[in-house]
C-alpha cells in the first residue's frame, strides 16, 4: 500500500505528517510526506499511491485517489481565509478525521473519524520530581493569536498570588516564539515573578526535563500536543478547561483542570508544596501517554481506515 501524505510547511499538521510518514513506514506502508507546492503538483509518488491523506484543504482529487482530510485545528476561528476551500474539502473528502470529539463536534464533522494527536513516547526522558526549595513551571504556546498569547498574562498574574502563599522560590519558563511575543514581553515587566522567555524552540523538551509543573492556560485551543509532550516527560499538567484538554487529562490523576481561578491558584500552591504528588502525578501521566497517545497506538487506526477505503 502506498499512501502520500500532505501537509502545511510548518506547525503541528506539519509535524503530524512527517511523523505518520515515519510510523507507516515502520509497518511496512510505503508513505511520502510532501510540504511544498512543486512536489505535490508533479511528484510521480502520487500518480501511483493508493491513498492521498491532507492536513490541507483538497477540494479535487488528484488522479482519481481516495481522499482522507485530517482536520486538526478549529479552521473558521483560526484561519478565516481557508474557510471556503475547507468547506469544499470536508465536502470532497472520502473520509474525515479530526484528533478529538471536542473539535467534531464544534466543527458539525458528524461523520469523522476521532482519532488523537501523537507523540514517540520513548523519546522523552521522565523528571525526577525531588524535594527542592526551587520550583521550576513552565508553559509552552505559540504567540500566534493575541488572545491565546495573553493567556499566558494570566498564568503570570495567578502566580503572584501562588508566590504568596509559598515559601518556595517559584521560577516560570515560558517557551515559544511569534508575532505577540514581545507584547507578552513587554506587559510582563516588574512581575515579582522571575520569567525566562527562551523565544521559539524547535523540540522543547529539554527545558521540560528541567522543570516541575506544566501550566498552561487560554481561552480557545483544540488539542495542544505539549500536553503530550509534558505528560511523556512527567509533569503534572495544571490547565483551565480549554478544548479537549479533558480528553487528554484525566483531571485528579494526570493532572488537573481546575474550573476557576481560584481553583487553579489552589492546585498550582498544592503541587508546588507535594513532592509526591507532582511525582505520582506525571507517573500517571506518563502511563496515560503511553497507553492512549503512543504512536504505536495510533498508527493502527488509521491503517484500519487506509485498509477499508481500498476494500470498499
Amino acid at each position: 500500500m502506498k499512501v502520500q501524505i500532505l501537509s502545511p510547511t510548518q506547525g503541528g499538521p506539519f509535524l503530524w505528517a512527517r511523523n505518520l510518514a515515519i510510523i507507516l513506514n515502520k509497518h511496512t506502508i510505503q508513505a511520502n510526506h510532501v510540504y511544498t507546492i512543486k512536489p505535490l503538483l508533479f511528484s510521480p509518488f502520487i500518480r501511483d499511491a493508493d491513498i492521498i491523506h491532507a492536513a490541507v484543504p483538497l477540494f479535487h482529487s488528484f488522479y482519481r485517489k481516495p481522499i482522507i482530510l485530517t482536520v486538526k485545528g478549529d479552521i473558521f476561528l483560526e484561519r478565516m481565509i481557508w474557510k471556503l476551500p475547507y468547506l469544499l474539502a470536508i465536502k470532497n473528502a472520502d473520509v474525515i478525521t479530526t484528533p478529538s470529539n471536542y473539535l467534531k463536534e464544534k466543527l458539525d464533522l458528524a461523520d469523522a473519524h476521532v482519532i488523537p494527536n501523537a507523540i514517540f513516547s520513548e523519546k522523552y526522558r521522565m523528571v525526577d520530581h525531588k524535594e527542592t526549595s526551587d520550583i521550576n513551571l513552565i508553559t509552552v504556546t505559540n504567540f500566534a493569536f493575541r488572545d491565546k498569547s495573553e493567556g499566558v498574562l494570566n498564568i503570570i498574574r495567578l502566580l503572584e498570588g501562588v508566590q504568596k502563599s509559598t515559601d518556595k522560590k517559584i521560577t516560570f519558563t515560558i517557551v515559544g516564539g511569534g508575532p505577540y511575543c514581545s507584547h507578552v514581553m513587554k506587559a510582563a515587566q516588574g512581575s515579582r515573578i522571575p520569567i525566562q522567555f527562551t523565544g521559539f524552540i524547535s523540540n522543547p523538551q529539554t527545558e521540560l526535563e528541567k522543570s516541575d509543573i506544566f501550566l498552561y492556560h487560554s481561552p480557545h485551543d483544540n488539542f495542544p500536543n505539549v500536553f503530550l509532550e509534558a505528560m511523556a516527560s512527567g509533569l503534572p499538567i495544571v490547565t483551565n478547561p480549554v478544548g479537549a484538554a479533558d480528553e487528554i487529562i484525566d483531571s485528579g490523576n494526570t493532572g488537573f483542570i481546575p474550573k476557576s481561578d481560584d481553583d487553579y491558584e489552589e492546585i498550582v500552591i498544592k503541587l508546588i508544596s507535594d513532592t509526591s504528588l507532582r511525582a505520582e502525578q506525571g507517573k500517571n501521566a506518563r502511563t496515560r501517554v503511553e497507553t492512549h497517545f503512543d504512536w504505536n497506538c495510533i498508527v493502527p487506526e488509521y491503517i484500519a481506515i487506509y485498509t477499508g477505503l481500498l476494500s470498499s
